[in-house]
């Protein structure tokens, strides 16, 4: 769930047909609108992914100043799940109302500093990172970074991260994603790059 009574579905259902080769709505299979909170679902989910052979799930996580929203999914997320593998990947962005074509209207924004590089390591391997199952990279903790580009200072700010890590003896494996410009030919590639 996305927040409150908004789901990823909310859209998918309030989709119209505008030209006569679409089909819109669109139903998932069995009409399983799926809520990501409950435990049934995160088994579910599981279960499927193994049957087609993926390895593992990489979860949104939203830290900002302190703070953790749109967290009761990969809370549920961790709670259910035992042995497959997965890793985090750092939503790093302010959380907007892009989804209502309200991309400047923020509800969430993301601000960066060094109380909360440590508040944020420390909750990671507290309840994250000491799972088993989470994806290591040559014993090194795979991290995902949403973008660098909006870190006030990428070099330092991926420093301090890695020299907070260390603090608990545990060492990351930093990537980011890029998005190409909307207005290439590319504009869907996301490209990941090891920092």
């Amino acid at each position: 769930m996305v927040g409150g009574i908004f789901t990823e579905w909310t859209k998918v259902k309030e989709a119209k047909t505008y030209f006569e080769f679409q089909v819109q709505p669109k139903i998932p299979l069995n009409s399983n609108y799926y809520d990501i909170t409950n435990g049934n679902v995160i088994k579910w989910q599981i279960d499927l992914a193994k049957q087609h052979n993926v390895f593992g799930f990489c979860l949104y996580h939203y830290w900002s100043n302190g703070k953790r929203i749109l967290s009761d999914g990969v809370d549920s997320f961790l709670r259910n799940n035992d042995n497959f593998p997965f890793s985090f990947c750092w939503a790093n962005h302010n959380w907007t109302r892009q989804w209502q074509g309200k991309g400047n209207e923020i509800l969430f924004h993301q601000e960066y500093s060094k109380l909360d590089i440590q508040a944020q390591v420390n909750w990671l391997v507290t309840h994250v990172f000491c799972k088993t199952n989470y994806i290591r990279i040559n014993g090194k903790l795979l991290f995902t970074i949403f973008s660098i580009y909006n870190l006030p200072d990428a070099k330092e700010y991926i420093a301090q991260l890695r020299e907070e890590a260390k603090k608990y003896y545990e060492e990351l494996f930093i990537i980011s994603m890029l998005k190409t410009n909307k207005h290439s030919q590319f504009s869907k590639v996301l490209v990941l790059i090891v920092l």
